[in-house]
């Protein structure tokens, strides 16, 4: 058997059988001895073993079929070097053999042991064309070789071996109806353990879903993620509750960002999605916007010499349009001084800044807002009509801050000042007379406190005597 053909040309299935057929006797002996001399080969012409299966494995009795020293014999041993160019007829014939689930499951393991040899194509056609059908016949004294194992999870590695990541989870309940997917998690396929997802109630669950990503984690863990959210978008997904949805976010953060030194531009748009992160902004908590917000600008920081070549500027016209694209909603909580580093002009995405960066913005140096009146009223009535007094009380919260710990106790310019001065008493005048006097002290004390100098003896005459208590 181990000598050379002339020519690399396959012989048909009849020539192999003539030959096999007229050496029958020693047949057994010759492919004991072949074996040996064969440890790891793939044999790319499958009519070797269809003959061997025709002149012998066809005429095993029932009892060498259920004979588990004789199964092994043949399989890991005789047939070992042939396996792993199995054909489809082959594996159709053997799953309708009268194997008992202890000789079924040394043949499983005798193409698990070749798996590394096989073209995908071929292992799907194992769980297809034998593994399936044998394992759903109602014809076996244990159904689906259910009773033989001791779990779900010794269950799958006994009777599907290397090649239960090509059964989906259905075909998995259907074969074993006391098959635990969570018990088995472990054994599952990214693909897998995404159906488990929609079909066990994980997505209400935190402690389930801790239990998948604990999954995903083992292994290539980018991979795992990638395939798992693959399946996941094939599928129609409900619900998920916001618990469930931000621990989804973290673990998978968690798990990409390994990789984040790594990404190319294409790599962001296809994986981090922040147009489709940013439809869910409104939904997520402060915290965790936080964290995602710092993930972003920490790489496009890594990435801004790739960002800022024409390719990808291609559909970027303006700073509004780069934060658009790159940020999202995200934007609005990044710190000011982030952007500067980005080179976003602060005046020309002002309609795109939150309360906090236009404060920032206000009282940075080289912004020149300090000096521009014009520009600092825009900045505050656009603030009172885009979001009412409830983000001016957020704006001046910010502008405390920075004035303190820049130790700036005035405001120089007398324009900049008066219009600081005038916008925010205006706005706030009308409820003067429900104020009670903490509201006085927090605005005349500390919010205005750097621009008191331009306060007019008018103002007195809106200012309610007797404050409410």
């Amino acid at each position: 058997m181990a000598c050379k053909l002339t020519s690399s040309m396959n012989y048909s299935r009849e020539i192999w059988n003539l030959f096999f057929q007229k050496f029958a006797a020693p047949l057994d002996e010759a492919l004991d001895a072949y074996s040996n001399m064969t440890l790891n080969i793939s044999l790319p012409d499958p009519y070797v073993l269809d003959a061997i299966g025709e002149v012998k494995v066809n005429n095993f009795s029932n009892a060498q079929l259920a004979d588990s020293v004789f199964i092994t014999k043949w399989f890991q041993t005789r047939l070992r070097p042939f396996l792993s160019s199995v054909s489809v007829d082959f594996l159709s014939c053997l799953s309708s053999k009268n194997f008992s689930c202890q000789t079924y499951q040394v043949v499983v393991e005798a193409f698990s042991r070749q798996d590394q040899l096989m073209e995908e194509e071929q292992k799907w056609s194992i769980f297809t064309y034998f593994i399936y059908p044998f394992l759903s016949r109602d014809d076996l004294s244990d159904p689906g070789c259910v009773s033989s194992a001791s779990g779900s999870g010794d269950w799958l590695a006994k009777n599907l071996g290397k090649f239960s990541i090509y059964a989906t989870l259905e075909d998995l309940g259907i074969l074993n109806e006391n098959f635990s997917s969570f018990v088995s998690l472990d054994l599952l396929t990214p693909s897998q353990a995404a159906e488990l997802t929609l079909s066990s109630g994980a997505l209400n669950s935190t402690s389930q879903i801790n239990l998948v990503f604990y999954r995903l984690e083992k292994g290539d863990a980018f991979k795992n993620v990638d395939e798992f959210f693959t399946a996941l978008i094939d599928q129609e997904v409900g619900k998920i509750i916001p618990a469930v949805r931000d621990v989804m976010m973290n673990l998978t953060f968690k798990i990409i960002s390994i990789k984040f030194p790594q990404f190319e531009t294409s790599d962001w748009i296809d994986c981090l999605s922040v147009s489709g992160i940013s439809s869910v902004f409104s939904k997520m908590t402060a915290s965790r916007r936080e964290e995602i917000t710092k993930v972003l600008v920490k790489h496009l920081k890594n990435l801004a010499a790739q960002l800022n070549t024409p390719v990808c500027r291609k559909d970027i016209h303006s700073d509004a349009d780069w934060l658009r694209i790159n940020l999202g909603l995200f934007s609005t909580t990044a710190d000011y001084s982030d952007l500067k580093d980005l080179n976003i002009s602060g005046v020309v995405v002002l309609d795109s800044l939150s309360a906090q960066q236009k404060a920032e913005l206000i009282l940075d140096p080289s912004s020149g807002a300090l000096e521009n009146e014009t520009l600092v009223k825009e900045v505050l009535t656009g603030i009172l009509s885009s979001s009412g007094k409830e983000q001016l009380y957020v704006f001046f919260e910010t502008f405390v801050n920075v004035t303190e710990e820049e130790q700036i106790y005035f405001i120089e310019n007398a324009a900049v000042r008066d219009t600081i001065l005038n916008v925010t008493l205006t706005a706030l005048a009308p409820k003067f007379n429900v104020f009670p006097p903490s509201q006085f002290e927090l605005w005349f004390q500390e919010n205005l406190f750097v621009v008191l100098a331009s306060f007019r003896p008018s103002w007195l005459l809106v200012i309610p005597r007797k404050p409410q208590l």
